[in-house]
C-alpha cells in the first residue's frame, strides 16, 4: 500500500529526516511514535508533499509518488485528517478522508484535547477502517490506546526510524516502551 523508502526531507538547509524508511499493507494500522520534534509530521508531509523528500522514494499502490503533487496524492487515495478539536469535528474529518476514496488515512495527533470517551470513539473507528481494508497511519501521544489497536508500530528519534516491530510486543513489554519512548 505504501512504501516509504531511504527518504531524506529538509527544511531549507535543515535535515529533518535521515534515511527513513516505512511500510503499510492495505488494512493495516501503523502507529508512528516519538518525541515532540522528532519528525512525526515531517514523515506526514513527505508522504503527501508538502515537505517533498530531496532523497529516496515514496510509492502509494506500487507508484511512485515521491515528485507528485500534493492533490493528485490526495486523488490518488490518501487522506490526512485535520488536527480539529472536539469529537464530533474529529468524526468528520475521518468521514471525509474515507469519502475521498482513500486508500490509507493519515491521523496526525487524532485523540489532542479529547474526553476519554471520544478518544475510544476514534480508537474504534480506526478498526473499523481496518476491517474494511483501508491502511492507516496514526502520529500519537497516547501511547498504550494507539498500540492498542495498532498492528504495527515505528518509533522515530531526530528524524530516523529507530524501531520497527508489532504494536502489541511494544504494548506487553514497558522497559522496550520506557527505552524508546519514556513511557
Amino acid at each position: 500500500m505504501l512504501e516509504v523508502e531511504r527518504v531524506d526531507t529538509f527544511y531549507g538547509e535543515t535535515q529533518a529526516l535521515f534515511g527513513a524508511t516505512m511500510t503499510i499493507r492495505p488494512g493495516e494500522a501503523v502507529a508512528l511514535l516519538g518525541p515532540n520534534g522528532a519528525g512525526k509530521t515531517t514523515m506526514l508531509r513527505s508522504i503527501l508533499g508538502l515537505t517533498p523528500a530531496r532523497c529516496g522514494v515514496i510509492r502509494f499502490a506500487g507508484k511512485d509518488i515521491t515528485r507528485s503533487a500534493t492533490h493528485d496524492i490526495a486523488r490518488a487515495g490518501i487522506g490526512w485528517v485535520e488536527n480539529l478539536s472536539g469529537g464530533e469535528m474529529q468524526m468528520v474529518a475521518i468521514g471525509r478522508a474515507l469519502l475521498g476514496g482513500s486508500g490509507l488515512v493519515m491521523l496526525d495527533e487524532p485523540s489532542q484535547g479529547l474526553a476519554p470517551k471520544l478518544v475510544q470513539d476514534v480508537m474504534k473507528t480506526v478498526t473499523r477502517m481496518k476491517r474494511e481494508n483501508i491502511a492507516v497511519l496514526i502520529v500519537e501521544q497516547n501511547i498504550k490506546s494507539v498500540l492498542d489497536v495498532c498492528d504495527r508500530v515505528y518509533v522515530i528519534q531526530r528524524g530516523r526510524v529507530i524501531h520497527e516491530g508489532p504494536a502489541a510486543s511494544l504494548l506487553q513489554d514497558a522497559a522496550t516502551r520506557v527505552a524508546l519512548l519514556g513511557a
